[in-house]
């Protein structure tokens, strides 16, 4: 019976005589200071946020002067530039998309990014979005949205086209 009441009496013995030497050594604030110098580093590691770039700044008669609404229809209308997605960057220190608008080399545009009245609002794995004077938009990777700004097309050399409904029948 002594056997099983010194056995009933180690357990908590040793439990409280660890507990103890940890206080002793320092318990929470010894493990916490052990770690800071880790801390510091891993922060140090972390990749700059992206600078959010400013608004430009636009004046009075600029505002006056702009139309509120892009004109998109009728003969008036502008037509907008086509936009092509040529590519994507997606990683923790840079996202991009290569475009290329208006027929123009293609280059990296980041969210947020302008050219010629077109916003760059979304990178995607294999799409964007983008903010058009006609309203947002997607566009596929490989796909382009528009039309290319070119002159009107000639007709292939040797038929001449297609004769008007009112010209005589060929013989």
């Amino acid at each position: 019976m002594r056997k099983l009441t010194a056995f009933l009496y180690a357990a908590p013995l040793g439990l409280g005589t660890g507990l103890l030497a940890w206080l002793l050594a320092g318990g929470v604030q010894a493990n916490a200071d052990a770690l800071a110098p880790a801390q510091a580093a891993l922060h140090a590691l972390r990749p700059p946020r992206p600078a959010v770039p400013a608004a430009p700044y636009m004046s009075v008669a600029d505002l006056v002067s702009s139309p509120i609404f892009s004109l998109v229809l009728g003969a008036a209308a502008q037509p907008e530039p086509a936009i092509r997605l040529d590519g994507v960057s997606l990683s923790r220190q840079r996202t991009a998309a290569l475009v290329s608008i208006g027929g123009a080399t293609a280059e990296w545009l980041r969210p947020g990014d302008s050219r010629s009245d077109i916003t760059l609002k979304q990178v995607a794995a294999a799409k964007i979005v983008v903010d058009t004077p006609s309203g947002v938009k997607e566009v596929a990777l490989g796909q382009t949205l528009g039309t290319p700004q070119a002159g009107p097309a000639a007709p292939p050399e040797g038929r001449g086209g297609l004769p008007p409904a009112s010209a005589p029948p060929a013989r």
